[in-house]
């Protein structure tokens, strides 16, 4: 039921008292578990306990923890609302955990095991077909499956949970139908809206959001392959990689052995040092150290590496961002639980010797630049202090064609109108080099069909000989396509059809006129996440906030409602983001008094 991406209707934290009470109700609800076991899932004093409201009326219980003093629960991080950790399906008869939860603690549920082959169809949603399912090992029938209860999925051989669900049948219907019919009705699963708002981590190199795969076999195959590789020789100059520059090269033959703190150490400089160097610019800062790490660091890592936090001197991020600070390759800056890298020190010694690798962000932007070779387009010189920034674009007509030939342009590509106008300046210049100061411009068979072929029906006069040159480009811009563009740092440009739909900002009355709401609609043409900006909106202008599904079947977008009559704090907070006024539009739809 969470395929789809569900809408964030409200959050708030969950009072110290609440969270005793969730605690002794879970309790109840997964009697099988000891208090070791939930301190590691629920600690009594580390973070905070955020409740999210869905729009499919299921409510998420997300763990939010400051990773400095985060010991018990490992590395991870979590999205920008903390690691979903329970949920609560009325639908389905109560909680289930999160694929998060049941990685920490496996046993939490008792599980079905399936086929690695079968696991795709889960990952798309599918049911649990018993025909898929292993029979037990000891006599080759159940005895302990009950109609309604709460089981996992697992792959033999990979012992970590892909997803949850609940029973369709108990053991009596599965000897009596004879292993046919469905298992298991699928409510959670690794891939899901659920596991995207976590910290989107896998527990082990089996799972992939298309297949998870048996441990056992990667691990046969790895040694395969490394059995044919030959030894490195270089042991005791891997050991002093992290003391000179020298030893920041990257040797991927060298992963034969089994990886120590010190290599794992120079790793994770290696990829803070590529990402400073190939991906992270001055004006992107400040930037929370889980952002860099998520988005910029760990893509750095070279092929075929994996980061393992616990093969490492320093256990969790934080530690490993403030070693780089304690050696001046950057500066950090600590508050509410949240450290911030304010600058990278490119002056640095190892900056200025370390030779960039081809890494797997690289790599990646290599095979989307050839993707999207069909469709080239403007790329902005700057992303506005790395802010989103949307540019729009024209596709040039079919009768454009001889137009753009005659200056070798491409005619398949996206065009600025600044673009367009420097297109028709270079072919006027072409053909009447003489005519540099003449605003009227004669129109030649390219020209003319280029504005009027195809398109004349609406001409009341003949088509003219002679033509201003700004009525020329905008006769010719409303004959194209319009398209506009998202730029987003670190992110491939998101091409989408049509013209730049404003964002709107209603104001209405509200309980006969005594109070008042702003709904603000279409901010996501814009890369803004309306729960992120949901979120933001209460603090910064002391009010209310939620997001709600816009009406209709086909509709796929939403709108943020703030109490009262924020309208002048939204636009001013939109202008931050470098959205022009003639992008937003508002309606007031007050009762005059």
């Amino acid at each position: 039921m969470f395929k789809k991406q569900s809408t964030i209707q409200s959050n708030h934290l969950l009072k110290t008292s609440e969270r005793r009470r969730l605690r002794t109700e879970l309790k109840e609800c997964f009697p099988s578990l000891g208090e070791e076991d939930w301190e590691r899932i629920l600690p009594h004093k580390l973070g905070e306990v955020i409740v999210l409201k869905l729009s499919n009326k299921a409510t998420l219980y997300c763990l939010q923890c400051n990773t400095e003093k985060d010991e018990t629960l490992g590395s991870t991080f979590g999205g920008k609302f903390g690691q979903p950790v329970f949920v609560f399906v009325p639908e389905e008869g109560g909680w289930f955990p999160t694929v998060y939860t049941l990685w920490k603690v496996p046993h939490l549920l008792p599980c079905f095991e399936t086929h690695s082959q079968v696991s795709r169809f889960l990952l798309g949603a599918a049911d649990l077909m018993l025909p898929g399912v292993y029979p037990p090992d000891n006599d080759g029938s159940f005895t302990d499956v009950q109609f309604g209860q709460r089981r996992s999925v697992v792959v033999r051989g990979n012992p970590m949970p892909f997803a949850v669900g609940v029973c369709c049948c108990s053991s009596v219907d599965i000897e009596k139908n004879g292993w046919k019919g469905k298992a298991l009705k699928l409510v959670h699963y690794y891939g899901d809206s659920i596991w995207s708002l976590g910290d989107r981590s896998k527990p082990n190199q089996g799972f992939s959001l298309e297949q998870i795969d048996s441990i056992d076999k990667l691990m046969e195959a790895q040694h395969n392959v490394e059995s044919v590789q030959p030894q490195s020789t270089e042991d005791e100059e891997e050991k002093k990689l992290t003391q000179t520059t020298s030893q920041l090269c990257i040797e991927e033959d060298e992963h034969s052995e089994p990886c120590t703190e010190v290599d794992m150490d120079t790793l994770l400089d290696r990829c803070f040092l590529q990402a400073a160097k190939c991906l992270i610019e001055d004006r992107q800062l400040p930037m929370e150290a889980s952002k860099m790490f998520n988005e910029f660091i760990l893509p750095s890592r070279p092929s075929n590496t994996v980061i393992d936090w616990k093969k490492s001197s320093h256990k969790k991020l934080g530690a490993f961002m403030k070693s780089l600070s304690k050696r001046k390759l950057c500066k950090l800056k600590e508050g509410k639980g949240q450290l911030q890298v304010l600058t990278i020190n490119r002056n640095h010694e190892l900056y200025q010797s370390f030779v960039p690798y081809d890494s797997k962000e690289m790599q990646s932007t290599k095979d989307n630049t050839d993707s999207h070779s069909s469709l080239p387009v403007h790329h902005p010189v700057s992303h506005n202090n790395g802010i989103p920034q949307v540019v729009e674009m024209w596709k040039p007509h079919q009768h454009m064609k001889h137009l753009l030939e005659c200056l070798q342009k491409d005619e398949n590509a996206l065009y600025t109108r600044e673009e367009i106008r420097d297109v028709l300046q270079q072919y006027v210049q072409q053909k009447w080099p003489q005519n540099k100061e003449s605003c009227e411009v004669a129109l030649d068979d390219v020209l003319r069909d280029a504005i009027f072929k195809g398109n004349t029906k609406g001409l009341t006069e003949e088509i003219p000989s002679m033509m201003d040159g700004k009525e020329m480009e905008s006769m010719l811009l409303s004959r194209m396509q319009p398209y506009h563009v998202l730029y987003q740092p670190g992110e491939e440009p998101i091409i989408r059809k049509g013209a730049v739909k404003p964002i709107g900002i209603v104001i209405e009355d509200r309980q006969g006129g005594r109070k008042h709401v702003t709904r603000i609609q279409g901010i996501e043409t814009f890369g803004i996440e309306p729960e992120d900006f949901a979120q933001k909106a209460q603090i910064a202008f002391a009010c209310a906030s939620s997001v709600h599904p816009l009406p209709g079947k086909q509709n796929h977008s939403v709108e943020v409602q703030c109490q009262g009559n924020v309208a002048s704090d939204v636009i001013k907070w939109l202008q931050k983001f470098g959205i022009p006024l003639n992008w937003i539009q508002i309606q007031d739809k007050r009762k005059k008094k």
